[in-house]
């Protein structure tokens, strides 16, 4: 039997119980109507806790945990939460795609969408996306990542692209006031939220707002892969962190528990050029975790430990809570090219 017909039913019973009491019958006392109208109040409140009790068990075994819920593809970072309603998100649906789309809740502030045989997920989470603890935020820690307190995480089932202009299209909607950036979980990497990050999100290639451009903290996305390598300009940067790799060992000597440090490299066959967050540096190499999602490496992860050979190395840097204080000199160059 469901929940609410077992409530009503409970409710019913002990309401008839109630007024037979009430009866008028033979020696019946004014104690036995009273007890007929606490019965009757009995039932009221039986049948109000029952359906409060089914509604709390079925949030509860409908909200998926954290463990069951899909890596989302973006997340905007808030100062604070932004409350998300089935309404709202249908309305930002419509916007984006001018259609309707099937909105349903399926958890407290976990929702689901069909759409165009597409199926959507979006989170309104009450906490920072990334615990300070978990091992996926050390190479994102920063002033935007560390002053975020909520998020909403968007993602799509069974798509492995980085940004498909479906998705893109509805984060630019879902866009609440006083975000401070946009993250993508498989590029690992964000950028602060401007007007022309929206413009981004709604154009045919969205996700060339994280593979050639982005703001720089220790995660640095530029994958120079798809750079001008006979640039002149990008030769003498990389020459120039070369020459310059004694500063870096002499840094890393007297390191700083809140400094982070990483090199550039290039990594696989289309010689991917990726940031490395050094775990030990050695006579000639270092040891460290990729800082970055590959495109052109199979098999090869995000946050993977990777050895790198110091005549490999294309730039270094070293960051304080998301500022670069030494190294860098390719980033210039690199934000040019990309425009």
């Amino acid at each position: 039997m469901k929940w609410d017909n077992f409530a009503v039913a409970a409710s019913a019973a002990v309401t008839a119980v109630g007024l037979l009491c009430m009866l008028p019958a033979t020696g019946a006392t004014e104690d036995a109507s009273a007890s007929g109208w606490l019965l009757i109040g009995a039932a009221a409140f039986a049948a109000l806790a029952l359906r409060f009790a089914r509604r709390t068990l079925q949030a509860k075994h409908t909200a998926p945990a954290d463990g069951d819920w899909p890596l989302p593809k973006l997340v905007w970072l808030l100062k604070q939460p932004a409350p998300l309603t089935r309404k709202t998100l249908a309305a930002a649906c419509r916007r984006a795609w001018s259609s309707r789309a099937q909105v349903k809740e399926i958890g407290p502030g976990f929702f689901e969408i069909c759409h165009a045989g597409r199926k959507i997920q979006v989170a309104a989470l009450p906490r920072p996306f990334y615990d300070l603890n978990d091992p996926r935020a050390s190479c994102l820690r920063d002033a935007v990542i560390d002053a975020h307190r909520a998020c909403i995480a968007i993602g799509e089932v069974k798509d492995d692209s980085l940004l498909t202009t479906h998705l893109a299209q509805l984060a630019a909607e879902l866009q609440p006031p006083g975000s401070l950036a946009l993250l993508s979980v498989q590029a690992n990497v964000y950028v602060k939220n401007t007007h022309a990050v929206l413009d981004a999100l709604r154009s045919q290639r969205p996700e060339a707002l994280f593979t050639e451009r982005g703001d720089v903290p220790p995660s640095a996305v530029e994958n120079i892969v798809s750079a001008d390598r006979k640039d002149p300009k990008l030769q003498q940067a990389v020459a120039q962190a070369r020459t310059t790799l004694h500063l870096f060992r002499e840094r890393w000597s007297r390191k700083a528990r809140r400094e982070i440090f990483v090199v550039k490299a290039p990594f696989g066959t289309e010689r991917e050029h990726m940031w490395v967050e050094v775990r030990l540096l050695e006579a000639d190499s270092v040891e460290g975790q990729l800082a970055n999602e590959p495109r052109h490496c199979p098999g090869l992860h995000a946050r993977d430990t990777v050895t790198v050979p110091l005549s490999d190395l294309s730039d270094w840097m070293i960051t304080v809570d998301g500022e670069i204080t030494d190294g860098g000199y390719t980033l210039d160059v690199l934000m040019r090219q990309g425009g």
